[in-house]
C-alpha cells in the first residue's frame, strides 16, 4: 500500500537548543535547528516511500542531500512563546518545488502560530547501492508533485551552486576555524551530520562578521568520525576542507549568506 503523506507535523522548540537570542534582543531559530526540524518532517513525511524490504534502512535507494539554504526570521518574544504550548503551536509544513531525471526540491516552512520562523529550501539526489543515478519513474513523478503547491507564499531561500574547489593554492589559506568530528556530530548514515556542518560553516562566517541569519549551502563530500575540519574563507564563501592522508586537502561544503526569493 501507498504512504500516506504528513504535509504538516508539529514540532517542540527547545529553548537550550533551537532559539537563537542575538544582539539587540533579537530572537529566532538557530538555522542548523531548523535544519534539523525539517530533515526529521522529510523523513516523517512519506513523500519518499519507506523501504518495505529492510528494517534496517529508511528507503531502497541512497538519497543524498546535495545543496540547501535556510533563513530564519526574527520573531519577538520568541522564547516566551515557545513555552506556551497551550496559546503557541509550532509546525513544519512540506511541499515539493520541483522534479528532475533523478533529483527533488524540497521546500519547507515552519511556524509558530501565524508568524514563519523559517523556511528552508533543499535538494535531494537519488542513488542505487552501485553509486548511480536512479531516474525517477513517471509514475513516482506524479507522487511527488501531488505535494506541489500552486503558488508560493513565503520567501524562500535560493539554493545556488558553487564552485566544489579551494580558491588559489593551498599553500596560501589561512584557515578561520577548526572542528574535529566527534560521535556527537555523526548521523545515522555514519558520516558529519549535514546541520553539523552548517553550524560548523555558520561559526567560521561569524569570525568573519557575514551575515548567519540566512544561509545557502552545497555538500561535495563526506567527512566522517575523527576527520579534521578546516574553514577557510575567499571574498563571501566559506570552504569547510579537510585533509587526506597524502596532505591534499579535499572540500566537505561550500557555503555562503543566502538569497530570499519569491516565486
Amino acid at each position: 500500500s501507498t504512504q500516506m503523506i504528513r504535509k504538516s507535523i508539529s514540532n517542540t522548540l527547545r529553548i537550550t537548543a533551537d532559539i537563537w537570542k542575538r544582539e539587540g534582543g533579537v530572537q529566532q531559530l538557530y538555522p542548523a535547528s531548523a535544519l534539523r526540524i525539517v530533515d526529521h518532517h522529510l523523513h516523517a513525511s512519506g513523500i519518499i516511500e519507506h523501504s518495505k524490504e529492510s528494517f534496517d534502512r529508511l528507503y531502497d535507494h541512497d538519497w543524498f542531500c546535495v545543496s540547501q539554504a535556510v533563513t530564519c526570521f526574527d520573531v519577538e518574544d520568541l522564547l516566551i512563546k515557545s513555552l506556551d504550548d497551550q496559546d503557541f503551536a509550532s509546525h513544519s509544513f512540506i511541499f515539493v518545488m520541483g522534479v528532475g531525471t533523478s533529483s527533488i526540491q524540497f521546500g519547507n516552512v515552519i511556524t509558530l502560530n501565524d508568524e514563519v520562523l523559517a523556511t528552508t529550501r533543499r535538494v535531494f539526489c537519488r542513488r542505487d547501492p552501485s553509486g548511480k543515478s536512479a531516474p525517477f519513474t513517471d509514475e513516482e513523478k506524479s507522487r511527488f508533485l501531488e505535494t506541489k503547491p500552486p503558488e508560493l507564499l513565503y520567501s524562500m531561500p535560493e539554493v545556488e551552486k558553487f564552485g566544489s574547489f579551494l580558491p588559489g593554492s593551498e599553500e596560501n589559506l589561512t584557515p578561520t576555524l577548526t572542528v574535529h568530528v566527534g560521535p556527537q556530530h555523526v548521523n545515522m548514515g555514519n558520516h558529519a551530520d549535514n546541520a553539523f556542518l552548517v553550524e560548523t560553516a555558520i561559526h567560521a562566517m561569524a569570525l568573519a562578521n557575514k551575515d548567519i541569519s540566512s544561509v545557502a549551502v552545497n555538500y561535495v563530500s563526506e567527512a566522517k568520525l575523527g576527520h579534521t575540519l578546516d574553514c577557510f574563507f575567499h571574498s563571501d564563501t566559506c570552504y569547510i576542507a579537510r585533509t587526506l592522508s597524502t596532505g591534499r586537502k579535499v572540500v566537505v561544503m561550500v557555503a555562503r549568506s543566502a538569497r530570499l526569493h519569491t516565486e
